[in-house]
């Protein structure tokens, strides 16, 4: 959506005021609205979301019972996200050990670790830890959905906290905000992470942005200024990062890790791209956060067959493991009462003008 002036959009290809735009539709929601449901399906029953409807095509689940995880989300009936065989599986499910979290990992659009610990499953201080921390299975609290004009924007939102609390255990709360606007085809997150204990916390945080085909194929290319170095785990090719292949039969993840630049306003930026896709339209999306709290960006680079997706994952921490994080001297800690906040934009680059945009604009064009 694009506005001219204070009190007027464009929508559909015409300029309107917020009166104009009433008069035409018998509700609101016949262009734009947040819908809440629950799934009642096998392992996915009871399991709270919201579904956006921003007025743009574009459209995205919030799974509240799934730690304010977006599931799938769509442009104009086109996939946007990687969606795994699991789908979104009820927290009761949740197994925490070793790298068993697998079995609820539904990919989507976003996928958020921590906020403990992050990475491989490790043994860290004589506490057992699994794979990427609890925060994807953590239910939300206080959960308030919003829909409200604010001049000539028409602003969609959902709000909660997810604790992870225990007695005598690490007490950290993550509340997380996701807003779309009308005719919009982007979503933004704001979360503020806050030890409410009376000890010091390890902070370990990282959100899986799970891309898969169309936007992902053969003729992509991931799109970044930044630092980047091999994940000694797996072998990688250093000199493919930014590129894709064909779906592979017995294909191993590559993990990159990303120190991006950040731009004028303190943010990173990121891109995947097709410009290939509808015989050159091209299509794509575009992540961008906040640098200071999430100074990398771990590349997850799976080509396999059904397991093929890009995931890019701004981070404060390696995947590693909290363990060799803190070996490395790399661990993050909150201490009591004290606060680390982030922003984060998703949208979608919708043709070769929006392309060209967003590249001349991050200095990549």
């Amino acid at each position: 959506m694009s506005q001219k002036g204070n009190d007027r959009l464009v929508l559909y290809g015409e300029e309107l005021s917020r009166q104009e735009l009433l008069s035409r539709v018998g509700d609101i929601s016949q262009v734009a609205d947040i819908r809440l449901f629950e799934f009642t399906n096998g392992n996915e029953r009871g399991v709270r979301a919201a579904e956006f409807y921003t007025g743009s095509g574009f459209t995205f689940t919030v799974l509240f019972d799934r730690g304010m995880d977006i599931d799938d989300a769509r442009y104009k009936g086109l996939p946007v996200s990687w969606q795994s065989q699991t789908g979104p599986v009820a927290p009761a499910f949740y197994e925490s050990k070793g790298a068993e979290l697998v079995r609820q990992f539904q990919g989507g659009l976003l996928f958020g670790c921590g906020p403990t610990y992050v990475g491989l499953p490790s043994v860290d201080e004589g506490v057992e830890l699994g794979l990427h921390g609890r925060l994807s299975n953590i239910p939300a609290k206080d959960v308030c959905v919003r829909k409200e004009w604010k001049g000539a924007d028409y602003v969609m939102s959902v709000e909660g906290h997810m604790d992870e609390v225990g007695t005598g255990l690490d007490s950290l709360r993550v509340s997380r905000r996701i807003e779309a606007r009308l005719g919009e085809s982007r979503l933004r997150m704001r979360e503020v992470v806050e030890n409410i204990g009376f000890a010091r916390s390890p902070f370990c945080l990282l959100y899986h942005v799970n891309i898969g085909w169309p936007i992902v194929s053969k003729n992509s290319r991931l799109h970044i200024k930044s630092k980047v170095q091999g994940w000694t785990h797996t072998p990688v090719e250093m000199d493919k990062w930014e590129a894709f292949q064909e779906p592979t039969q017995g294909y191993l993840e590559q993990l990159f890790y990303h120190t991006p630049e950040a731009d004028g306003d303190g943010m990173a930026n990121a891109a995947v791209i097709n410009p290939a896709f509808g015989g050159g339209q091209g299509y794509g999306v575009y992540l961008r956060w906040t640098r200071e709290t999430l100074p990398y960006m771990v590349q997850w680079k799976l080509m396999g067959q059904k397991a093929y997706v890009l995931g890019m994952e701004p981070s404060n921490a390696t995947s590693d493991g909290r363990a060799a994080v803190r070996k490395a001297g790399l661990l993050k800690f909150l201490d009591p009462e004290e606060t680390a906040e982030l922003e984060m934009e998703i949208g979608i680059l919708d043709g070769q003008a929006e392309i060209a945009q967003w590249l001349k604009r991050n200095g990549l064009g």
